[in-house]
């Protein structure tokens, strides 16, 4: 395996306060937070390999359903063994995900809008291409490359 990984992560709609954020408006929030201050974090209930943890550099958020995908760069990845809320993440977070537990804390960087011909051609080890298995529609929560 390569000393660098991606991941990719799928973006499923989140209900809060009554309210239906779609993907799109997820990942719009964070990348208006990190246009203002300059990153942002991204939580999540999708756990990520602790031995990897300082292997990842980019993160592509994605919801095949929408055509939506958007690659960041990972600046710090915060992995608890229990949902948590980390204490600078009402600085670096959309208000309506600052106080929100959760046990994978992204903070990212740099947002880049990609099209579909844009993803990448890595082979995963089952012979199916990144872009391939994006694009797919099976239902995965993660993916590393």
């Amino acid at each position: 395996m390569k000393n660098t990984l991606s991941m990719a992560l799928r973006l499923a709609p989140v209900e809060q306060d009554g309210f239906i954020h779609s993907p799109a408006d997820i990942v719009q929030e964070h990348v208006s937070v990190a246009e203002q201050v300059g990153q942002v974090y991204y939580s999540t209930a999708i756990s990520v390999n602790k031995k990897l943890l300082d292997s990842f550099k980019t993160v592509i958020l994605f919801n095949p359903g929408s055509n939506l995908f958007v690659r960041a760069e990972i600046v710090k990845l915060r992995i608890g063994t229990h949902p948590f809320c980390p204490p600078d993440a009402k600085e670096w977070s959309p208000a309506a995900y600052a106080e929100e537990k959760k046990p994978t804390w992204l903070l990212l960087r740099n947002f880049k809008e990609l099209r579909a011909e844009d993803l990448p051609d890595d082979v995963l080890p089952d012979g199916v291409s990144v872009k391939q298995k994006l694009l797919m529609g099976k239902r995965f929560n993660r993916l590393y490359f």
